[in-house]
């Protein structure tokens, strides 16, 4: 989930606005989080337990993932 949050920050942020400063660049990320903390929303996972596991144990046994 923290992948997510730092490629919207990437997008809504970084990437949009240029900053003349470090300092601006902090400030900017400051204001993106507290409108993000104005009306936060849970993470909700769509992958399902099972496909997980799977997943986890072809890894543990070397088989290729896809």
């Amino acid at each position: 989930m923290s992948e997510r949050f730092f490629v919207d920050l990437d997008a809504d942020v970084i990437r949009t606005v240029s900053f003349a400063s470090v300092g601006e660049l902090v400030r900017g990320i400051k204001a993106y989080l507290d409108g993000r903390n104005v009306n936060p929303e849970p993470n909700k996972w769509r992958a399902k337990s099972e496909a997980i596991l799977e997943i986890s144990r072809k890894y543990a046994s070397g088989l290729p993932i896809a």
